[in-house]
């Protein structure tokens, strides 16, 4: 009877513990604003039907030097533009495609977190080993008409 009595409150702890991890209300440590390594863009990571995807939503230059739009090497507009597209491969880990809008190039890429929150951009092509990391950081700072504060 110990012993039952035992087992049982440890699969209660388990399950309270299990529970209490994570709510409904809890969204994916990648969700969010990333300021990119070089602070020109801002980029907003939000779940979509192929897993997560991410669009730019600020930059620090708000007009070309002739005063029309930044836009990418196809001339569409920079704002608004979606670059990312992840899914998750395990646990704080992710892959898929990001684009280049200057170059209009398409990378691969693998995504994960430090322990510091930064999320670790690698992009390359055809393999990990030819790539670059960039760090982006949270970013929460104000953003007016695609433009950063």
């Amino acid at each position: 009877m110990r012993v039952f009595l035992l087992l049982l409150l440890g699969a209660c702890a388990l399950f309270a513990n299990g529970a209490s991890a994570q709510t409904p209300t809890d969204k994916p440590p990648i969700v969010n604003q990333w300021l990119t390594q070089a602070h020109d863009g801002v980029i907003d990571i939000t779940p979509c039907a192929s897993g997560f995807c991410g669009r730019i939503v600020g930059m620090s230059v708000r007009r070309n030097p002739d005063g029309s739009d930044p836009t990418d090497a196809k001339g569409q507009k920079i704002c608004g533009l979606q670059i990312l597209t992840l899914t998750e491969q395990a646990p704080g880990k992710w892959a898929g495609h990001i684009l280049d809008p200057k170059k209009d190039s398409n990378y691969t890429c693998e995504v994960s977190m430090d322990a510091q929150g930064h999320l670790l951009m690698r992009g390359y092509l055809m393999t990990p080993l030819l790539g670059e990391t960039q760090t982006w950081t949270p970013y929460s700072g104000p953003l007016h008409d695609c433009t950063m504060g």
